[in-house]
């Protein structure tokens, strides 16, 4: 026994019988027709799990170290905190997807919106700095500018609460527009929600590795992190917020942060092998601002899409979709 070819399109079965055209027919699978748009859809579905999955491997990095230095249950309270954000944000999103007039042009406006705030997000995560991706140093002048102002715990705090508003946006809309033009087909919006589940899928299965990779390429100096960023690995806190170096771990009181400047050697040098202060070639400046430039990028490919109007063409009736005959035994 063998299987019949069903790679070609509009394959019919012979008959057999008197039912068998009716039966075959009725079986025909009608698949989901690669344009350009559907193309963008599942593009944007995939890369954006991808962005907001870099940060399972990595947001731990950056919230364990100066000058946060969370616990663990600090980090995981970050991300059901932005999942929180998600959840609020994605309701009245598909609410005003739902009541509006349909239109690819502003699905994908929406999309584009989504991949901005990703963008955003990164950016304030990082935080972002030029040196990221021309030196591994750090120098003086505008990074120090950059990290002064924005390696913050409330810049922190915004970035992963936005990149949940931007998680919403840049998916909410995407299965809208897939299906806009297409027959209303159980079958085929059965194709299409397998085809948006597998390039979500896809998507988040790729982004820890991403993330975790970009990290590896982008960290040429260690940062210290759990016990090796407190004293006397590391220089003790400043109790007058002069030291920039160093601050008061923030599950720690202002009483245990006073014993350990007692007990720290006086201007404590660095002991270990990591680096004690917040550096681009620590590497999640690197990753970061990376990440934040891909979702610019595609950002930008979506708004050419959407000012050329890219949309999924009006069949003219059912048979304009390709057709797959089913599987069939021969001898």
């Amino acid at each position: 026994m063998a299987l019949g070819n069903v790679n070609s399109p509009r394959r019919r079965a012979p008959k057999s019988g008197g039912n068998g055209a009716a039966g075959n027919a009725a079986h025909e699978v009608k698949t989901l027709p690669l344009t350009a748009s559907v193309g963008f859809g599942l593009a944007s579905i995939a890369l954006s799990g991808t962005i907001v999955g870099t940060l399972d491997p990595t947001l731990q990095w950056r919230l364990s170290a100066a000058p946060f230095r969370f616990q663990p249950d600090g980090v995981s309270l970050f991300f059901f905190y932005s999942s929180v954000v998600y959840v609020l944000t994605a309701t009245p999103i598909g609410r005003l997807v739902d009541s509006a007039k349909p239109s690819s042009r502003l699905y994908k406006f929406i999309t584009a919106t989504g991949f901005f705030v990703l963008f955003l997000s990164f950016f304030l995560l990082g935080p972002f700095r030029p040196s990221a991706f021309y030196s591994f140093r750090h120098s003086k002048g505008v990074d120090d500018l950059f990290e002064d102002k924005l390696n913050n715990l409330p810049c922190t705090a915004i970035a992963v609460g936005i990149k949940g508003i931007g998680s919403a946006l840049s998916n909410v809309a995407i299965y809208p527009d897939l299906v806009l033009n297409l027959p209303d087909n159980p079958v085929l919006q059965a194709t299409v929600t397998a085809w948006w589940n597998a390039a979500y899928a896809i998507g988040w299965a790729a982004g820890p590795i991403l993330g975790g990779g970009l990290y590896d390429v982008f960290a040429s100096n260690e940062l210290c992190l759990g016990k090796f960023a407190l004293p006397p690995y590391c220089p003790p806190a400043s109790l007058d917020g002069t030291t920039l170096t160093a601050t008061i771990p923030i599950f720690r009181s202002s009483y245990e942060a006073r014993v350990l400047a007692r007990t720290a050697a006086p201007a404590a040098n660095q002991t270990s092998d990591c680096s004690c202060d917040w550096q681009p070639s620590n590497g999640f400046d690197g990753f970061a601002s990376a990440t934040a430039a891909v979702a610019l990028i595609y950002t930008l490919a979506l708004m050419l899409a959407v000012a050329c109007n890219l949309r999924n063409p009006e069949p003219k009736d059912d048979n304009d979709l390709q057709t797959v005959a089913p599987l069939r035994a021969v001898e």
